[in-house]
């Protein structure tokens, strides 16, 4: 944290001696130089350490939802017919039945009955001795210490085994009780806003939300809503569906809810509606039907709970978190309902595009890039050279108009209907930052589409389907995520890629999704029989100016690093870094790490990382081989009684080999 000279003598260079070392940017704030004390040569180094307090109540009261009498709940909801009383009716029903639990502190490790019985029999053997000091009854506290020692750690074995045991299927669990053993949190920080010219550093949590609700609103695209650009009207061979839907549908959604998730501004927990789904299925698909006939979505679907997610780059810029809002669990339901008409619409007709690879069935990032990677290294044998460009949109998924993506559906045949659905939807919508149980206020929602929202991903890919076709060049999306890349060989196929960069920033313009200039990437990808060249590419800016796109040497490509002669090597590195820092948190947070519990955590935290999409970057050199497998190596070592042992033995013991 120290970067200016410490210690000064005459006649001698300045030199940088003093250090202060932490593993938290954040924690350490206002570091001065002072002059130094008496005859010391040294600098005094004053400086602050924030200190994150434990935003866990204790004693906090919470509904136990898991102890809930659904089968009362049951007989009290089969009463219901009507949408108008389904809330209240189930809020009463919530009220009554489910009861309130208290929220232990943060850290506490929860202990059975038995061993709540042993504390207090050691703590009454601890006053008998204490009163008496009697030897005899010394041994009968030493007796029930000795037993209450045993039984937690024979608890809290179990509880890792539990933890380990739903890794893969619940990681909430996983990473609650990780966090609970580190010792500095990594939260929001301080975040620094510009007004009048001037710097203001929003400390606590209520101005950060604020400052966070504030720039998630500045990002809105405000639209002409009179003057829509002229849309192509798509070949439908079947045409939209327009059918109710079925309370077997509602049914088997409820009964596919993940229960972990949290519940939305309702406060209707997953949970509820997983355990009534046969109950209330009838009235729901009543509400979604009358809501798809006439057109409109309650109040309360359209109102979501933002947190702020933070992405990368400077912790005290609001533009580096990401929104993602939380919203209904009954609006979503209808969401996936909503989703799957669209979906098999687009899919019966064949309206996606083949160059896009987001949440669409039966493609991944995976086979994007397989699909790609055949395209160049077909061209690099015959010697040429691929220039890629990577483009980034600005805020892409909040900046969406409405108004346009509505066109577009009505191009590709979805009903007036549905239109005027998603409209009510989209339109209308509020929404508020939480952090740790403080509230920003409500923000209106002008334009984009709401991150964590079922339909916002299907309504993104519906209305970037077209972008492909305003471009002669090869363009391949993952929902945003966009490449533009062509075989040059000469002259003229630079300037065609010269045309589709501008093309892409005209129909960014049409459309009002705009690319950031500053982040476009151009990477070019070649061999030794290549004949590379040095052309450089240029953007356009919607200030009216024109830049040059930056040449790196590595991109991230839908999560793998793709280097300039496709070694791999940055990517290997990276994921075999990310792989050991989860060996080391395991390692950290297991106290008990036994053989079972041990592999259920590296197959289901560690490996995924060493295998993402790893159909394409296979390594074939030995060395990048053995930098893989000294994960496994090296993690197996630290299980107890196998430090002695050779790696082949440690993977029999294991059970692993063979």
């Amino acid at each position: 944290m120290v970067s200016a000279p410490t210690r000064d003598r005459v006649n001698q260079k300045p030199s940088l001696l003093d250090l202060v070392l932490t593993n938290d940017n954040n924690l350490i704030t206002k570091l001065d130089h002072l002059s130094p004390l008496g005859s010391s040569d040294h600098c005094v180094l004053r400086f602050s350490i924030k200190c994150y307090k434990d935003i866990n109540v204790y004693n906090a009261l919470k509904r136990d939802y898991y102890k809930g009498n659904y089968e009362a709940m049951k007989e009290q909801l089969d009463v219901l017919e009507k949408e108008k009383f389904f809330m209240r009716h189930l809020n009463c029903a919530i009220e009554k039945h489910v009861p309130i639990k208290r929220v232990r502190k943060k850290g506490a490790t929860p202990l059975g009955p038995e061993a709540v019985n042993s504390i207090r029999r050691k703590h009454r053997a601890w006053t008998t001795y204490y009163e008496s000091r009697d030897a005899t009854h010394y041994r009968e506290y030493c007796k029930a210490r000795n037993k209450v020692k045993s039984m937690i750690k024979k608890d809290r074995k179990v509880r890792e085994r539990r933890i380990a045991e739903t890794s893969k299927s619940n990681s909430k669990n996983f990473w609650s009780y990780v966090n609970s053993k580190r010792k500095t949190k990594s939260g929001i920080g301080e975040l620094h806003t510009q007004k009048d010219g001037k710097t203001c550093i929003a400390s606590t949590d209520l101005d950060k939300a604020e400052v966070l609700g504030e720039f998630f609103t500045s990002v809105f695209t405000m639209e002409d809503n009179h003057d829509y650009p002229p849309v192509k009207e798509c070949e439908v061979n079947k045409p939209f569906s327009d059918t109710h839907f079925s309370v077997e549908d509602v049914n088997k959604l409820l009964k596919n809810l993940n229960i972990t998730k949290s519940p939305g501004p309702d406060l209707v927990h997953p949970k509820i509606l997983y355990e009534l789904a046969d109950v209330i299925d009838t009235p729901l698909c009543m509400i979604y039907n009358e809501s798809y006939e006439i057109g409109l979505v309650p109040e309360n679907w359209r109102i979501g709970q933002i947190s702020a997610l933070f992405k990368k780059g400077d912790r005290k810029l609001a533009s580096n978190y990401r929104p993602v809002s939380l919203t209904s669990i009954i609006g979503k339901t209808m969401e996936k309902l909503i989703r799957n008409k669209i979906t098999e619409h687009m899919n019966t007709n064949n309206l996606f595009s083949d160059r896009q690879y987001g949440f669409i069935g039966g493609r991944s990032t995976a086979l994007q890039l397989l699909t790609v990677l055949d395209i160049w290294t077909d061209a690099l044998d015959h010697q040429e050279q691929i220039d890629a460009i990577y483009m980034d949109f600005m805020k892409a998924f909040d900046k969406v108009p409405h108004g346009r993506l509505v066109q577009k559906l009505k191009s590709y045949g979805i009903s007036d209907r549905m239109c005027i659905w998603i409209k009510s939807f989209l339109t209308n919508r509020k929404q508020r930052v939480h952090i740790n149980g403080n509230y920003s206020k409500w923000h209106n929602v002008a334009s984009g589409i709401p991150q964590g929202s079922v339909l916002g991903p299907l309504l993104f890919v519906c209305f970037i389907n077209d972008l492909p076709d305003s471009v002669l060049s090869s363009v391949y999306l993952f929902a945003d995520d966009t490449k533009l890349f062509r075989a040059v060989s000469n002259k003229n196929d630079q300037d065609t890629l010269q045309n589709d960069v501008d093309n892409l920033f005209d129909w960014s313009t049409t459309w009002l999704l705009k690319f950031h200039p500053d982040k476009c990437k151009v990477l070019k990808v070649e061999n030794k029989r290549s004949r590379p060249s040095s052309t450089s590419y240029q953007m356009n800016t919607y200030d009216g100016g024109r830049i040059t796109l930056e040449s790196v040497d590595c991109e991230k490509d839908v999560g793998v690093s793709i280097d300039s002669n496709l070694s791999f090597m940055k990517h290997i590195s990276t994921q075999v870094n990310k792989a050991n820092q989860m060996v080391g948190i395991i390692r950290r947070s297991f106290t008990h790490l036994d053989y079972r519990t041990f592999c259920i955590l590296f197959k289901s935290l560690v490996r995924p990382h060493l295998e993402y999409a790893n159909c394409t970057w296979s390594p074939y050199k030995k060395k990048d081989i053995d930098t893989i497998e000294n994960v496994q190596r090296r993690a197996t070592k630290m299980l107890p009684n196998m430090q002695d042992l050779s790696y082949p033995e440690r993977l029999k013991s294991l059970r692993c080999l063979h």
